[in-house]
C-alpha cells in the first residue's frame, strides 16, 4: 500500500520548491524502535532492503494513520549519518544543532503546505 497522503504530499512538494528548500522526494524510509541509535548492521541491512532514510521517529504513526483513514505525510530531516557510514562518533549535541539549521525549513515547508491545501 501507499501509507502517505498524495494529496499532502503534493502540497508539501509545492511548498518546499515555492520556498527553495531542498526536498528529496521518494526516500524509503526504515523505522527502528529507539530511542537509540541504530547499529551498522541494521543500516546495512536497511540498506539491503532498499532504505534511504533511517529513524526511529516515522514509525508506527504512518501505519495507525492509514488504518484509520487519516490522511498522513511526513518530512524527514536527516541529522546524522548512520552509524557505520562515518568514522565520527554521533552526539546529541550534533544532533541538536542539525535540528536547529533544519526545523525552521520544516516548518516553512509545513506552513506553506497548509496554505495550499486550505485552497484546495
Amino acid at each position: 500500500t501507499r501509507p502517505y497522503d498524495a494529496k499532502i504530499q503534493s502540497a508539501l512538494r509545492k511548498s518546499a520548491k515555492e520556498s527553495a528548500v531542498l526536498l528529496h522526494e521518494n526516500g524509503v524510509y526504515a523505522g527502528f524502535n529507539g530511542p537509540r541509535f541504530e547499529t551498522p548492521s541494521e543500516i546495512r541491512l536497511a540498506a539491503l532492503a532498499g532504505a534511504t532514510v533511517v529513524g526511529m521517529t516515522g514509525c508506527p504513526e504512518v501505519s495507525l494513520a492509514r488504518e484509520l483513514g487519516i490522511a498522513y505525510a511526513s518530512i524527514a530531516l536527516v541529522v546524522n549519518p548512520a552509524a557505520g557510514l562515518s568514522e565520527a562518533e554521533i552526539t546529541m549535541d550534533e544532533i541538536n544543532k542539525a535540528l536547529e539549521v533544519g526545523k525552521s525549513k520544516a516548518l516553512k515547508v509545513i506552513e506553506g503546505a497548509l496554505k495550499v491545501l486550505a485552497l484546495t
